[in-house]
C-alpha cells in the first residue's frame, strides 16, 4: 500500500468511527410556515459508531493494510467504546499482530470496551505468547472493578515466567481493589519478586485492596528499607491506606436521654 493510500484509508477509519455518512438526509423545511398550525422539527437521527464496527473489524483483520489502518482502526474501535464488542475477538487477536505498534491500540480498545471484553482476556491469559498475556493484562487492569471476575486467572499471572505480566496482572489487580481481597497472598509472595517494578505495584495493590490486606503489613515494613525510592514509596502508602482504613472509628447510633 502507498503512502498516499495509507493515509486516505486511515481517513476512512476515523470517518467510520465518527459515523460520517450514517445520516439520512431529511427533507427541507417550507420556506412559509402554514399559517394554521405550528409543524414540529423533524427528529435528527443520531448518528451511531456502532453503525461503523463491521467495516473496522474488517480493517483491523486485514493484512494487506498498512499498520496504521490496523491502528486507527483499534483506535476507533476504543472511541466506539462498549458498543464495539462485537470487536473483542479481533481486537485480542491484534494483541499479538505483527507489528507491535498496533498492539497497544488493541490493548486500549479492550480496556474502553470494558466488562464485555473480560470473557475473551481471560482466555488470552492463557495463550503461549508473553506479548499477548502482558497485553491482556494490562487491558483488564484498565477495566478495572468491572473485571472481578478475573481475579483467580490474575493471582495465577502473579506467577507468570514473564515479568511484565506479573507486573501488569499486579497493577490489575491494584484497580480492581477491595474485590480483589482473594489475591493478598500472592501479592504478598511478589513482595519478594526480584524485579522491583512488579514489587512496587505489588505494595500499590494491596494498599488498594485497604484493610483486607492487613497480612501484607510485615513484608510493607520491610519494603521501607528497600533502596528503590518507588518500592520505599508505595510501601509506605499502602501503610498508610491499609491502618487508615484499620484504624477508623466505628459509627455508633447516638443514645437518647430518657
Amino acid at each position: 500500500m502507498t503512502h498516499s493510500k495509507a493515509a486516505l484509508a486511515s481517513c476512512l477509519v476515523l470517518l467510520l468511527s465518527l459515523g460520517v455518512g450514517c445520516r439520512k438526509k431529511t427533507a427541507k423545511p417550507p420556506s412559509k410556515p402554514a399559517p394554521t398550525t405550528k409543524a414540529a422539527k423533524p427528529a435528527t437521527p443520531k448518528v451511531r459508531g456502532q453503525a461503523a464496527v463491521p467495516a473496522l473489524i474488517a480493517a483491523l483483520k486485514d493484512k494487506d493494510n498498512d499498520w496504521k489502518v490496523r491502528s486507527y482502526a483499534a483506535k476507533a474501535l476504543g472511541a466506539i467504546g462498549p458498543d464495539a464488542k462485537a470487536a473483542v475477538p479481533a481486537l485480542i487477536a491484534a494483541l499479538n499482530d505483527d507489528q507491535w505498534r498496533v498492539q497497544p491500540y488493541a490493548t486500549e480498545a479492550l480496556g474502553k470496551i470494558g466488562a464485555a471484553a473480560v470473557l475473551g482476556l481471560i482466555a488470552a491469559l492463557k495463550d503461549k505468547d508473553p506479548v499477548v498475556r502482558s497485553n491482556a493484562t494490562d487491558a483488564l487492569g484498565a477495566i478495572g472493578p468491572d473485571a472481578k471476575a478475573v481475579v483467580p486467572a490474575l493471582i495465577a499471572a502473579l506467577k507468570d515466567n514473564d515479568w511484565k505480566v506479573r507486573w501488569y496482572a499486579a497493577k490489575a489487580l491494584g484497580a480492581i481493589g477491595p474485590d480483589a481481597k482473594a489475591a493478598v497472598p500472592g501479592l504478598i509472595a511478589v513482595l519478594k519478586d526480584n524485579d522491583r517494578k512488579v514489587w512496587s505495584s505489588a505494595a500499590e495493590a494491596l494498599g488498594a485492596i485497604g484493610p483486607d490486606a492487613k497480612a501484607a503489613v510485615p513484608g510493607l515494613i520491610a519494603a521501607l528499607k528497600d533502596k528503590d525510592l518507588d518500592v520505599r514509596s508505595n510501601a509506605a502508602k499502602a501503610l498508610k491506606k491499609i491502618r487508615a482504613a484499620q484504624t477508623q472509628p466505628a459509627t455508633t447510633k447516638p443514645t437518647i436521654a430518657p
